[in-house]
């Protein structure tokens, strides 16, 4: 998702089908221990099918941050755009067994284009503040 996304205010309300889905969402992101990675997926989720949606269909997506889950719109998209780093990372082999530990390890790579992504990483040194853990060719 583009982080130039304008603030969208839902037209409907939730269908019963969204509004299961949100839930079944919430309760997994509210679970103990939620790592920046799946708190990212969810937040994801909840934006692309705009499952964030209140009564009425007047909640925007920066109020479902700001009232739900105490984040800003800044660092819910940093989140997200985290997340899916990371997914580009886990499915371009070969990485080393090596992933992201902390949203801030893939932060500057989000400025790169989504194909550089895996090389980038990989071409991290393990010293660097973007590996959380030496690379297993480098151990």
């Amino acid at each position: 998702m583009p982080a130039d996304v304008p603030a969208i205010v839902a037209a409907s309300p939730l269908s019963p089908r969204e509004a299961a889905e949100l839930e079944r969402t919430e309760r997994a992101m509210d679970q103990a221990e939620l790592s920046w990675y799946d708190l990212g997926r969810g937040l994801r989720l909840i934006r692309e099918q705009r499952l964030y949606r209140g009564p009425g269909g007047k909640t925007t997506w920066e109020a479902y941050c700001l009232e739900r889950w105490e984040l800003s719109d800044e660092h819910a998209r940093r989140l997200m755009r985290g997340s899916e780093v990371r997914d580009a990372i886990k499915a371009t082999p070969p990485i080393g067994g090596v992933l992201p530990a902390r949203e801030s390890h893939v932060r500057m790579l989000t400025y790169l284009d989504p194909p550089d992504w895996p090389r980038a990483w990989q071409r991290a040194p393990s010293w660097s503040p973007l590996r959380s853990t030496p690379s297993p060719a480098t151990a």
